[in-house]
């Protein structure tokens, strides 16, 4: 005989399949699957994935496919990528500075693998940077600004490339030398003497200079004791001869800051703002001119956007366009190339201070004598001293002869930087293909979250900028990184015990691309993420529902499985936790959420053709609804509790005070947070037992009891005219509600005895319908082979001839004593004048006739 075995999915890991079993020696054990591998997700990581997922809103919500949007896209995703990155970074230098102490302490033998994790992606942020630059260009079917088909102008894409190189390739100039070594230089109050023979100082400022950032090796030359000389000096005080020295030297000083600080140089003098993540990411420039016809903003000739372009451009704005000019800008680079070999001042101060040729030398173009540490380095000192006009389509090959030059042809294999340079080279050819699988094999498939999303939203991207192919019939490369993007985020996201966040994310990662025509596997997707979850708290609860609404709104019906999923969950808890108001709460949502695809409620009672609610059959929406698991629920708990307490009432079932308490939250909860309970019959139904419930604990008057109890069993017939009749209550409590009416006219015709009067509880129309209902019960019990005890037949029949018999003196009691407030209120009141009265008294005068 087989044995079954039970399965089912984690919700503290929606990722995990349990797997339970019983071993031979009767212990249970606990296996477990997983159904998609992921490798955790740190704090940095999660913060980026909701940065990522922001800005991919963001643009949802903007012009999509504008080439302006897709530009800030990028930037936005750059900026997460770039946030997360120095995150991790700081956690590691606290954990290397305090190892094994405080939240951020890591084991020593995972420092490694966080460290690889960190450059690979730092590898990442530099492609999609690099992205940006050489394939966010125009397509040739959209309508663009003049700037923005500039693309292929010589130096068109100079200062981005000289941003990206310096950002992601370079070191920190401090990073060359000991950082202590450092510190004591920068402290040193002569530096160009630190080490004997000023050979660090000049290294120092030579890097500075190689790489354009021509502002810090000015901040470097103020620390000379020849430039503190010369601000710090007494001229009063001194001879003739020493003050023109002193003269001389400033005279050169001055004349190598405005060379410095007015350099037109591509990416700006500055690597301050090499980031790039938009418009407020540029210096403020100086106001001061230093060389006439250069102003210190003319750097900014080199951009191609209006954003780095819009500020003015010094005190000769009028005579510069306001959008890229390649040859203005390499005019005014001449010029101040010009300046450097005109002016006196600079060859003096060469003599006086030897090494400030070389410096020079190598701001005239001249890299003869520059021993550079990478190709990155040299490639860049190229763009901005030697070729800044270099064309787009020219950048690669460039770059490529620049790359052999440090590449080893001995070496048979091609290291991991090796294969980063041929990326570089495809993405500069244009190559959006390579893009994205260099993204995929730097992490992107590795099952690792932040990676394999931004692969995903990279190729997005690309695909709405018209970069990459057209997806074939057979394989669609979006919609199978989209769905790696979302196992990574929930099995990573899992692992380190954050399902509820890695199920929000992933349900927010997924929205955007379930469309009328797109892949089903995607919905699928997104439902089996949902469904696998249990919501914790209704907040979450309530942000996954708020997410998937304006899908059910577009009656997708696998949408709204998966929050009917999420409303049973938190149903199922307050069950759980006996708080019967949550659950109807949430029964209550589900039913609301059913509603949306199948029935459509009009609110307010009325319809946009101006009719009411009461000329809508129910049937036209309601009985679509009734087939919902949640309305399904909802009507099965309300029985249960109707009955319970019927039964309570009747002596028959303990716990009558809970089950009271149980069906006064549910009540509450069901009148006030929804409109589904006024056409829910067995919600109305369990309100009037709560009536009696509430009208025998509190001892009130019997005929409250016995109107609800005719409200539970008098039958409607139904909207379509069918000749169907039922009513609020079941049929199974029917006997039971009659068993209680039973006891209401004992009392009733007993206290009738004791005050010698006919007072009725129930009325003609009350005991007609007890009536129908006794002789419906008795009928079906006889046709089913199970009659009614022949003693409670005849108890039966006694209490309903007597209640009638009640009813009826007491119709007539009252018809008597309305008869004769009319004669009285209308004697003496003549035909003559029966135009002075009322009509109402005028018909009154007629009857009265008519009786005689």
């Amino acid at each position: 005989m087989s044995s079954k075995r039970a399965v089912a999915w984690d919700p503290r890991n929606p990722a995990t399949l349990l797997l339970p079993s019983v071993s031979a020696n009767k212990e249970f054990e606990m296996n477990t699957f997983l159904s998609h591998d992921g490798i955790g997700c740190n704090e940095q990581e999660r913060a980026a994935l909701m940065d990522l997922l922001d800005a991919q809103d963001s643009y949802l919500e903007s012009n999509v496919g504008n080439p302006h949007d897709l530009l800030s896209l990028s930037k936005a995703y750059q900026r997460a990528l770039a946030e997360c990155v120095q995150r991790w970074e700081e956690e590691l230098n606290s954990t290397a500075a305090a190892p094994g102490q405080g939240d951020s302490a890591m084991e020593e033998d995972t420092l490694p693998a966080v460290q690889e994790s960190l450059e690979l992606l730092k590898i990442s942020y530099a492609i999609t940077q690099l992205s940006e630059t050489f394939l966010l260009l125009p397509a040739s079917d959209h309508v663009m600004d003049y700037y923005e088909t500039t693309s292929n102008l010589p130096g068109a894409v100079t200062a981005e490339t000289v941003r990206y190189l310096r950002f992601h390739h370079l070191p920190a100039v401090s990073d060359f030398i000991d950082p202590e070594t450092y510190q004591d230089l920068m402290a040193s109050y002569q530096p160009e003497e630190f080490d004997g023979t000023g050979e660090l100082y000049w290294k120092l400022m030579e890097r500075h200079v190689v790489r354009g950032n021509l502002e810090d090796a000015w901040a470097l030359m103020t620390r000379h004791s020849l430039c503190r000389q010369c601000t710090e000096a007494d001229y009063d005080s001194l001879d003739d001869y020493t003050a023109a020295t002193l003269d001389e030297n400033r005279a050169g000083l001055e004349a190598l800051r405005a060379i410095l600080l007015s350099a037109p140089l591509p990416g700006g003098r500055s690597d301050a703002f090499d980031a790039s993540f938009g418009d407020d990411s540029m210096q403020d420039d100086d106001p001061n001119s230093y060389i006439e016809g250069i102003p210190p903003s003319a750097y900014r000739l080199w951009e191609t956007t209006s954003s780095r372009r819009r500020r003015r451009l010094g005190s000769v704005a009028g005579d510069i366009p306001t959008t890229y000019n390649s040859h203005v800008a390499k005019q005014v680079y001449n010029g101040w190339k010009q300046s450097i070999r005109s002016i006196p001042a600079l060859n003096k101060l060469k003599r006086r201070m030897p090494q400030v040729a070389k410096i020079l030398a190598i701001m005239e173009g001249d890299l003869s004598k520059v021993e550079f540490d990478s190709w990155a380095e040299e490639f860049c000192a190229e763009l901005i001293y030697q070729i800044p006009e270099l064309q787009l389509v020219d950048m690669h090959i460039r770059a490529s002869r620049v790359m052999k030059l440090y590449s080893s042809e001995e070496e048979e294999d091609v290291s991991s930087s090796s294969q980063v340079e041929e990326v570089i080279l495809s993405v500069m050819k244009g190559n959006g293909g390579r893009v994205i699988e260099a993204l995929h094999q730097l992490g992107g498939g590795s099952g690792a979250a932040l990676p394999a999303v931004m692969t995903s939203l990279l190729c997005n991207l690309l695909d709405e900028a018209q970069i990459l192919p057209q997806a074939s019939d057979k394989y669609d490369l979006k919609t199978e990184l989209l769905l790696d993007a979302a196992f990574a985020i929930h099995s990573s996201l899992g692992m380190e015990g954050h399902d509820d966040l890695g199920t929000r994310l992933t349900v927010r990662f997924l929205l955007p691309y379930i469309k009328v025509d797109s892949d089903v596997r995607i919905t699928a997707t997104l439902v089996n993420t949902i469904e696998h979850h249990s919501p914790k708290t209704d907040a979450e609860a309530n942000a996954l529902l708020a997410l998937c609404r304006s899908l059910v709104e577009r009656k997708n019906v696998r949408i709204l499985d998966a929050c009917v999923s999420i409303c049973l969950a938190r149903y199922r808890y307050y069950l759980q936790d006996q708080r019967p108001g949550g659950a109807v709460h949430w029964l209550m949502v589900g039913m609301e959420f059913e509603s949306l695809v199948l029935g459509n409620p009009k609110k307010n009672g009325s319809k946009k053709d101006g009719t009411t609610a009461k000329d809508v059959p129910e049937s036209n929406w309601q009985r679509p609804l009734e087939s919902g698991i949640c309305h399904r629920l909802l009507v099965t708990y309300c029985l249960e509790t109707s009955q319970g307490l019927l039964k309570g009432l009747l002596g028959e079932e303990e716990g009558v005070s809970l089950l009271y308490a149980r069906a006064k939250e549910m009540i509450a909860t069901a009148i006030e947070e929804s409109e589904f309970s006024s056409f829910l019959r067995p919600a109305r139904a369990l309100e009037h037992i709560l009536i009696i419930a509430e009208a025998i604990a509190e001892k009130k008057e019997e005929s409250i009891v016995a109107r609800s109890i005719v409200a539970c069993l008098e039958g409607h017939p139904n909207e379509e005219d069918d000749g169907a009749v039922s009513s609020l209550a079941r049929p199974s409590m029917h006997w039971n509600l009659l068993r209680l009416a039973k006891g209401i006219l004992e009392r009733n015709a007993q206290s009738s005895e004791e005050r010698q009067d006919y007072t009725a509880f129930f009325d003609v129309r009350g005991m007609r319908v007890l009536l129908e209902c006794f002789t419906v019960i008795a009928a079906t019990r006889e046709m089913e082979g199970n009659p009614l005890p022949s003693s409670e037949v005849q108890e039966m029949r006694l209490a309903l001839g007597e209640g009638l018999m009640r009813a009826f003196v007491a119709e007539n009691g009252r018809k008597k004593a309305h008869n004769e407030t009319t004669n009285t209120s209308v004697a003496g009141i003549c035909s003559s004048d029966l135009r002075r009265y009322s009509r109402e008294k005028q018909e009154q005068v007629v009857a009265k006739m008519l009786d005689y």
